[in-house]
């Protein structure tokens, strides 16, 4: 019976030490917003925010997305493209060591069609196209670009 006692006292740390490694912000802090304004009378809008940081000696790692949401002319919420980044930054410079790039669709007529997400020096880097199809045809693709950078104080924009 001790021996149950000791085990499952074991299983529960873990599980409290699992639960206190995750970063509070389940969507990041935020750091920054920005509206862009279309000719469709739609609109993006940028959002970048601030995972989780992490310090091994002088070289600190930063996790970051920056979201780019198009709404439309009636303010609806149509599709999302999330940008994460990883970075490393020590004071003096900064780099990039990981990017990916996801999608999702509120409206089932727009869909992405290529997408690409890559580090740039100090960057995060995504080019994607989304599709709009009528009936399942695609009538209209758009070409984005978006980009997460880092500074050498780790300052996500």
């Amino acid at each position: 019976m001790r021996k149950h006692k000791t085990l499952l006292s074991v299983l529960l740390l873990t599980v409290l030490l699992l639960c206190l490694s995750v970063p509070a912000f389940a969507d990041g802090e935020p750091v920054g917003v920005q509206r862009i304004d279309l000719e469709d009378g739609g609109f993006i809008l940028v959002e970048t925010a601030v995972d989780g940081t992490s310090s091994r000696g002088e070289v600190h790692t930063i996790y970051g997305h920056k979201y780019y949401t198009y709404y439309d002319g009636t303010g609806t919420a149509v599709w999302r493209a999330t940008l994460t980044g990883t970075f490393s930054y020590d004071g003096s410079s900064s780099y990039c060591s990981a990017a990916s790039l996801s999608f999702h669709a509120y409206d089932s007529a727009y869909y992405i069609v290529s997408g690409n997400a890559y580090p740039s020096g100090s960057s995060a880097v995504a080019d994607f196209t989304v599709g709009y199809r009528v009936l399942g045809v695609t009538v209209s693709t758009t070409n984005h670009h978006m980009s997460l950078s880092c500074d050498a104080n780790g300052n996500l924009s």
